[in-house]
């Protein structure tokens, strides 16, 4: 007997990408309400769809961490779309944005020092490595960005998701 398991992600467990953003925002929405924030969800990504535990894992990290860095009555913007073959989201927010450490580190690292957050000084935006895993998992990228106005994450996927998933990388 071998003690292989296939990484294959069976189709049962794939759902429409709409669907997956729709349920994510509609969780935080009600999390958002608690500190007067709003979650702004623009673009289309019809017809696409993924491995949804590893897609809401995603979305879940990036939509806790906006909020959790934003500002009272301040707007999470999430756009989605679709490029060639490439999908992209967008997260927004209108919090401190990243620092250099926080870009060169968060992704790579267990322990990264993003630690600004608007309601949370203590924390260590742990998330952002397990969101990391997931994208490169699936075959994408994710970066880091600061705006005039806040911190941008674009999570970019292939648009269609390889039939085989590869392992997430091995935190060291």
């Amino acid at each position: 007997m071998s003690s292989h398991r296939s990484t294959r992600t069976p189709e049962r467990n794939r759902r429409p990408l709409a669907t997956v953003l729709a349920d994510s925002i509609r969780v935080f929405r009600l999390i958002a309400q608690r500190k007067r924030q709003r979650i702004r969800l623009e673009g289309s990504c019809d017809g696409l769809s993924y491995e949804r535990l590893r897609v809401t894992r995603i979305l879940d990290n990036l939509l806790s961490n906006a909020l959790k860095f934003s500002p009272l009555d301040s707007e999470v913007v999430v756009e989605v779309s679709v490029r060639d073959d490439v999908v992209r989201i967008r997260v927004l927010d209108q919090g401190l944005g990243f620092s250099r450490s926080d870009r060169t580190n968060a992704l790579l690292s267990d322990r990264c020092g993003v630690a600004r957050a608007a309601e949370s000084p203590q924390s260590m935006g742990l998330g952002l490595h397990a969101v990391y895993r997931a994208v490169t998992a699936m075959g994408g990228t994710i970066e880091l960005l600061t705006r005039p106005s806040g911190g941008e994450v674009v999570v970019s996927l292939p648009r269609a998701a390889p039939a085989q998933d590869t392992p997430a990388p091995m935190a060291h």
